[in-house]
């Protein structure tokens, strides 16, 4: 009967542990499912922010474009036929000879297109990064508080003979 009373006690004792133990393991397991659950919302956002860059961007470029093919062509050039896209024209500077797929104003829009390319790709690199050093310290966090309830763990442990 001692023997008995002693083993139910220690078998409560083992269950008492092992029900500090699983709550303590189902916090951790949620706080990694949170952390997970952000970065992955965060991830997604910056991949959301790039498609929509790209697709401004191009509309922007096809804009400044369609105005650039608009104006009159500068004195000395003629448009003619180009032979290597059907329909398509080519531009012909008649002083130099020179041939060129696209009109001149074109080639003049060139420096101020790589200038604004350049500027939104600077901040769209910008904001992509504070977005990582969010997630870096996200990640801290989250370690910091696995790490925390990992510690509390053993305690729940220590009377274990």
């Amino acid at each position: 009967p001692r023997a008995r009373r002693r083993g139910a006690a220690a078998w409560g004792a083992h269950r008492a542990r092992c029900g500090a133990a699983h709550e303590l393991q189902g916090r951790l397991v949620a706080a990694f499912l949170a952390e997970a659950e952000v970065s992955r919302a965060a991830v997604l956002g910056v991949r959301r922010e790039r498609e929509e860059f790209e697709a401004t961007w191009a509309a922007w470029l096809a804009g400044e474009l369609g105005v650039a093919m608009r104006t009159p062509l500068p004195k000395g050039w003629v448009a003619t036929p180009n032979a290597s896209a059907e329909g398509g024209l080519a531009f012909l500077n008649t002083r130099t000879g020179d041939l060129h797929a696209y009109h001149p104003s074109v080639a003049a829009l060139r420096p101020h297109v790589d200038a604004q390319r350049a500027a939104a790709e600077a901040a769209l690199h910008e904001r992509e990064a504070r977005v990582a050093e969010h997630l870096a310290g996200l990640r801290c966090a989250g370690l910091q508080a696995q790490c925390q309830l990992l510690a509390a763990m053993p305690g729940a442990w220590a009377s274990v003979s």
